[in-house]
């Protein structure tokens, strides 16, 4: 066996490995770190599973329409089986294969070897940082912006080749970026747009002069093509589909205020700068502790895509597709640290991981073109494997030793034991009861976030749940689920633990009478 064809298994056993691991992980812990967004998903799933359609008119849908997403996946699967957990583990593990197929096939259109491909698409189904691992591998919401974002980059690659495809491959990307702009204007913030800025700079680095023709001109084009294609699709989001459908406009209306331009903000600039420290896995913490390795992981994977990207910089000569690649993971990068730094936008860190993803392949790529001795090279891969093995490992040790939602399983427990099927409460436990009970529960999302005073109980709140609760109410016993912050109420809680207040009701007029 040739060492290429050993690498090649090697490369293919860890993805393997990786990905059971992380199934593995949802199967067995699956109830312990969902929350109210994740079955937000799923409860839209079983929705459109019975309606029969990708999207519903009979929900309220939150700061993005949900058109490219996770319910093309869990829909399906309500059709074959009524067992949340069930679905939420084959669902959780047939995203993450998408995921996995989408980035094999913009790492082969970039040129990246199998061995290489294999080998970085391991590394994204590893919990490389909190908020990768929530926006990713367990939340998975961000899974089809970033599968959107690698089929794009595959089909640009794949169109500045050469073969007799470049029509369809140009056509396909146009498709598909309308379709992502339907969704709203956050693949045009964290892809398009920055796709057809980087196509500009390389057509026009090295002056103006530079004869436009061959594959940065290509690039460039079909770049410009999917920019106008998803900037089409964004004017039907904006326009036509909120007259169908109940959404917000991401960018515009969020959370019921407008995002507005405001001067530099150096706290805008330094949570852009934690937001890529945390992104690549630093952990605070004693210094000679476990947050000790975590930290060694992120020194070395920040110094990896620092001196990948300045190689590739470096060499004029090198492979264009590796370049355009790279100047796009700066781009992207820098306009979203603009957003952070010149707007008032909601500041979250995970807002960075549909642009961090692209270090992988950067500093595989880059690994890869190093003119070095096979045994100098397998140095720092063998640090960098076993310390995301280590640090894989422990993560997934420790977070499946805690059930974040212990005491909210006891509630579910006590409300089934009472034969209730239709309860109240605020945002953050309403459709994570239903997902909890599988389904046996149908809860009512009043108030919002949470409920401050009994008043807020009057407001169905408009927001990831069906519509069928604005205008009914229920026919016979329920319950109201509150957590032990939120109102005090003049009557006595049916039951009580650690985290929440249970109260239960013979008839809506007694509840109704608690608010007016």
């Amino acid at each position: 066996m040739t060492k290429k064809r050993y690498a090649l298994l090697l490369a293919a056993a860890w993805l393997a490995v990786c990905f059971a691991a992380v199934c593995v992980y949802a199967a067995k812990c699956g109830t312990y770190f969902i929350d109210a967004d994740m079955s937000s998903e799923l409860v839209l799933a079983r929705q459109l599973s019975r309606e029969g359609g990708v999207l519903s008119k009979n929900w309220y849908y939150s700061s993005e329409l949900r058109v490219l997403n996770n319910q093309l996946v869990f829909a399906p699967l309500f059709a074959l089986s009524d067992n949340w957990q069930l679905v939420r583990t084959l669902g959780t593990a047939i995203t993450l294969a998408v995921m996995t197929a989408c980035y094999i096939f913009m790492a082969r259109g970039t040129g990246l070897s199998w061995t290489g491909t294999l080998a970085s698409a391991g590394v994204l189904l590893l919990p490389l940082s909190d908020s990768y691992t929530y926006a990713v591998l367990t939340g998975l919401f961000y899974i089809p912006h970033i599968c959107i974002s690698f089929l794009l980059f595959g089909l640009y690659c794949r169109y500045t080749g050469a073969g007799r495809k470049k029509p369809l491959w140009s056509v396909l990307a146009a498709v598909l970026a309308f379709i992502a702009g339907l969704g709203g204007v956050r693949q045009l913030f964290i892809f398009t747009v920055p796709a057809f800025i980087t196509a500009v700079i390389l057509l026009f680095e090295n002056g103006i002069k530079m004869p436009a023709r061959g594959e940065r001109v290509e690039f460039a084009a079909v770049s410009a093509l999917s920019l106008i294609a998803s900037a089409a699709g964004c004017l039907v989001n904006r326009g036509l589909l909120p007259q169908i459908y109940s959404f917000c406009n991401y960018g515009e209306n969020t959370y019921g205020r407008d995002v507005l331009f405001t001067g530099f903000s150096l706290d805008g600039f330094k949570f852009y700068i934690d937001s890529i420290i945390e992104l690549f896995g630093y952990r605070s913490g004693p210094l000679f502790s476990g947050a000790l390795v975590y930290n060694m992981l992120f020194g070395c994977a920040l110094l990896a895509a620092v001196f990948a990207v300045r190689a590739v910089l470096r060499d004029k000569a090198g492979a264009f597709r590796l370049r355009a690649e790279t100047v796009f993971f700066i781009t992207a990068f820098a306009m979203l640290g603009l957003v952070y730094c010149f707007t008032d936008l909601d500041r979250v860190v995970r807002y960075c991981v549909p642009v961090i993803v692209f270090a992988v392949p950067v500093v595989f790529a880059s690994f890869e073109c190093w003119r070095a001795e096979s045994r100098v090279k397998l140095a720092p891969a063998a640090l960098m494997a076993a310390l995301l093995v280590l640090c894989s490992a422990n993560t997934y040790r420790v977070s499946s030793g805690y059930d974040a939602n212990s005491d909210l399983k006891d509630i579910v427990s006590v409300v089934r034991g009472e034969g209730y099927t239709e309860g109240y409460s605020s945002f953050w436990t309403g459709n994570l009861i239903t997902e909890l009970s599988s389904g046996a529960v149908d809860m009512r999302i009043v108030g919002g976030d949470m409920i401050v005073e009994p008043g807020d109980m009057a407001y169905v709140y408009e927001w990831l749940q069906t519509k069928a609760h604005k205008d009914t109410v229920p026919a016979g016993r329920f319950f109201l689920v509150l957590f032990n912050f939120e109102s005090e109420l003049p009557i006595k809680p049916a039951y009580t633990n650690q985290t929440y207040r249970l109260y239960g009701f013979d008839s809506f007029d007694e509840f109704e009478a608690l608010y007016k």
